[in-house]
């Protein structure tokens, strides 16, 4: 999984990037609102951890701007601001989730797991059967001629997506 952090603060910045690194996730990091809405842009991501408060451009209009472009990125705001009105309105503008800060570093773990098992129950079918290949998408792993072999999940996703395109030919 690939995911985007949008923080202006150098040191909680450079903890999730670490945090979410160490557990496997691919990550890059954006400081300002510009320039997270022109990477997100300009590659795939598969989920945006985003502040609010931030340089340049607020996280709503990120969130929106991102949103418009791809309507299935999954969106995590993390932030200071915990008024009901700001959640609402987090929520409105397309995010998935958020989280105020001061966060555990476990709970917001268990949060991105929560979203990406949505993210990927959206995604399309978890089992996939192709001539003499059975594939499962869920556990990584394909089967052909009696032979087991995995998949990392960028192969997996992959897969769900060309899936619809394959199958209608």
């Amino acid at each position: 999984m690939r995911i985007l952090v949008v923080e202006d603060e150098p040191s909680l910045r450079e903890g999730l990037v670490d945090l979410l690194s160490h557990h496997g996730y691919e990550v890059d990091a954006a400081v300002d609102g510009e320039s997270a809405v022109r990477v997100g842009l300009e590659q795939e991501f598969d989920l945006v951890l985003l502040d609010l408060m931030l340089p340049r451009m607020d996280g709503f209009e990120v969130c929106r701007r991102l949103r418009e472009k791809h309507p299935r990125l999954g969106v995590l705001m993390l932030t200071a601001r915990g008024d009901e009105t700001d959640k609402v309105r987090g929520l409105k503008a397309g995010a998935d989730d958020y989280v105020t800060k001061p966060f555990g570093t476990k709970e917001l773990l268990a949060r991105i797991d929560s979203l990406t098992r949505r993210l990927a129950l959206d995604a399309g079918p978890e089992r996939i059967e192709l001539d003499d290949c059975v594939i499962d998408l869920g556990l990584c792993k394909f089967q052909r001629d009696g032979k087991e072999q995995e998949l990392t999940a960028r192969e997996a996703n992959l897969l769900r997506f060309l899936h619809p395109i394959v199958s209608a030919r």
